[in-house]
């Protein structure tokens, strides 16, 4: 079970660095999943996997809704033929 921490008595300069942390994590997070996912799609992964469809394999293997299924894929599809730098630059 994770514990999340109570921001309650959290000093306001401090709750506000502690949220720019937290989306800029988020970020790079969510870019390093747009680009897995569009590897994982290039080498249709999903067909060996057992499901017919990018859609399918994300909503029903990994539990995303049908909305954010489909997000996911036309962004990760927009990345094939950029390059991205560890630095957090995207290139085209």
């Amino acid at each position: 079970m994770t514990h999340f921490p109570s921001y309650t008595l959290t000093p306001d300069h401090v709750l506000d660095a502690r949220l720019a942390d937290l989306v800029a994590g988020d970020n790079a997070q969510q870019a390093q999943l747009l680009w897995c996912l569009a590897e994982v799609d290039a080498r249709t992964r999903y067909l060996a996997l057992g499901h017919p469809s990018m859609y399918q394999f994300l909503v029903e293997r990994h539990g995303m809704s049908e909305e954010v299924g489909i997000k996911r894929i036309r962004v990760s599809r927009l990345t094939r033929g950029l390059t991205y730098d560890t630095g957090g630059g995207v290139h085209g």
